[in-house]
């Protein structure tokens, strides 16, 4: 199989004549790409391939996929400098958007975005960790994408994905040497926004929100996936008068990993800020990257001394309803927070949020969680990574190594409050460790803002599951919260059909398949997921959910065949107010994440 060259580039943009192209016919010579991979081919005849509408597969390149996303640009895929002062919003069809999976062979999450244009789809599948990948990597974390373009919505039942690995230690992707392998997309779409993968039987419940009336007002909590390293990058957009503050966060920066290495004890390796950007100059930005050296706990953006390491491309496009790009590197971003004002002061009544956001200060994510109840609220904050508490080279990796609590707290006094954090080991019997201050201001467009600190927090929470207590009334949807004990984040999904459902979960770590420190077997994290098929509905408040350790000798499991490695009751039921369900045996309160 032969990559296009850059000589093949250059005929091929030379031979389009992209400005005299209809959408439709860019759109096929788009489709045709992939005949200009066959070896026998020279570059001109490379390009020619692309002039004949009856060629039509999947989209692979030998360029970074910063220059993919640049000619996709350039064919009209995406909408490539155009300022996001336009006034018009370009409504999102049925398929666009994020989904959130559990992989039931390894017990890693998904993620799949699909981003289609007049009937025609680019998908993008990401993973924390390929099985396929790992031998080739060696690190656990990220290290691959699958991708396929131009699939006509029609054939989403039944297409290929092209799975590209990572180089040693997690380096940039070589496309040029070709995918590692293929997988099955075969995609369906099910009542209530879901999708199934029909081959690997997997469910991604949608978690991107759509609903944009207005392109000049961004403001908002994006997700998308770097096609470059496969890793996993979110976007907060926050603009007031104009003026707009942007954090960009990746799961692992390539640039600060090539510059400071792999840091022990630690799932992210720096942030990238722009600050005071004018809203109409959202199209033409820098933002700044401050990578975390390894004895550095903290960055001081704000001092003048600590200089950023490397400037990245903002330059933000709408390219859909809900869904922006960068225009350098050409990353699609899905909209995943909600909207709506976050203002908990209604007479009273039972109040909840849950938020996500930035830790400008070491690039991690934060969790924020506020419920009222009669004039009265309880705060919770959890971090992977709280400074205070970090020990370097220890903890395990994407667990929590502490916990913010302030209970009690009056509704007039949200603005002004403090938070015990407690420190892993965690011991609420203790006193806590230090003190944080809370002092929340609830913004417009959702947005909170802790002002002692900066950070802003934006609403994931969906809050209208059901109305009547009733386990029959629970949404289908995917569920998130913390047992805070154990340092442990808890996600389920739950999708129910006919009466019947099936509940999958992840945790960060499952203390009884950790295997034997120092032999092959051990792995500390992600080491299992649960499953529970053909539950039915009114029986959701008991019941039992297998669970199948991955242990690192072994890449997946078959659920078809092996047997479980031991069973748990995975009840739930409805709890105040609505969009929350209670996790029996763990005691725990589930928030149900937006979605469309």
């Amino acid at each position: 199989m032969k990559s296009l060259t850059v000589a093949a580039l250059a005929v091929l943009l030379a031979k389009l004549g992209h400005a005299q192209l209809s959408t439709g016919q860019r759109q096929r010579r788009l489709r045709a790409l992939s005949a200009a991979k066959d070896s026998t081919l020279s570059d001109e005849q490379a390009a020619d391939a692309l002039m004949d509408d009856s060629f039509a597969g999947t989209l692979v390149d030998s360029m970074s996929m910063g220059s993919y996303g640049n000619m996709l640009a350039a064919s009209g895929r995406i909408k490539s400098g155009k300022s996001s002062k336009s006034s018009k919003s370009r409504k999102a069809p049925v398929f666009t958007g994020r989904y959130g999976g559990i992989d039931t062979e390894d017990g890693t999450q998904q993620w799949l975005q699909i981003l289609c244009t007049e009937g025609i789809c680019d998908i993008v599948l990401g993973d924390y960790s390929f099985s396929t990948c790992l031998n080739v990597t060696g690190i656990f974390f990220g290290g691959g994408v699958a991708l396929a373009s131009g699939v006509p919505e029609g054939s989403l039942r039944e297409f290929s994905m092209d799975l590209y690995c990572a180089g040693e230690n997690g380096v940039d992707i070589d496309f040029s040497k070709g995918r590692s392998t293929t997988l099955k997309g075969d995609l369906v779409l099910l009542d209530g926004g879901a999708i199934r993968r029909t081959g690997k039987n997997f469910l991604y419940p949608k978690t991107s929100m759509g609903k944009r009336s207005e392109v000049s007002n961004l403001n908002g909590y994006y997700a998308g996936i770097d096609t470059e390293d496969g890793s996993g990058q979110r976007i907060t957009i926050s603009c007031l008068d104009n003026l707009c503050d942007i954090v960009l966060q990746d799961s692992s920066f390539s640039t600060c990993r090539d510059i400071n290495g792999i840091i022990p004890g630690r799932g992210f390796t720096g942030l990238g800020v722009a600050r005071q950007i004018r809203q109409e100059s959202l199209d033409n930005f820098v933002i700044k990257l401050y990578c975390l050296k390894t004895l550095e706990l903290v960055i001081d953006i704000d001092d003048p001394g600590r200089l950023p390491d490397a400037n990245l491309t903002g330059n933000i496009s709408l390219v859909q309803d809900g869904v922006i790009s960068r225009t350098g590197p050409g990353f699609e971003y899905f909209l995943q927070s909600d909207l709506q004002e976050v203002e908990p002061f209604v007479d009273g009544k039972s109040y909840a949020s849950q938020m996500t956001g930035a830790d400008i200060e070491d690039g991690s994510s934060q969790s924020l969680t506020v419920r009222c109840d009669k004039s009265i609220c309880d705060v919770t904050l959890v971090d992977t990574s709280f400074s205070s508490c970090f020990k370097p080279g220890g903890g395990i990796p994407q667990t929590l190594n502490g916990v913010a609590f302030a209970r009690d707290v009056p509704e007039e006094s949200l603005g002004n409050f403090s938070l015990g954090l407690y420190c892993a080991p965690i011991d609420l019997r203790a006193q806590p460790f230090t003190l944080l201050k809370g002092d929340m201001e609830f913004l417009s467009s959702g947005i909170v803002k802790r002002t002692s600190t900066n950070f802003t927090y934006y609403k994931k929470f969906k809050g209208d599951s059901y109305d009547n207590g009733k386990l029959s009334s629970i949404n289908n949807g995917e569920y998130f919260g913390n047992v805070v004990q154990t340092g442990n984040f808890y996600r389920k999904i739950l999708w129910c059909t006919n009466g019947l459902c099936e509940i999958n979960f992840i945790q960060a770590t499952f203390p009884p398949c950790f295997g034997t420190p120092g032999t092959p077997s051990f792995k500390p994290v992600y080491n299992g997921f649960g499953i529970a098929r053909n539950v039915p509905k009114e029986h959701l408040d008991d019941f039992s959910i297998d669970v199948y350790c991955v242990p690192g000798d072994v890449l997946e499991v078959d659920i078809e065949n092996d047997d479980p490695s031991y069973s748990i009751k995975g009840g739930v039921i409805p709890a105040s107010p609505p969009g929350v369900i209670h996790q029996t045996d763990l005691g725990i309160d589930l928030y149900q994440r937006n979605t469309d």
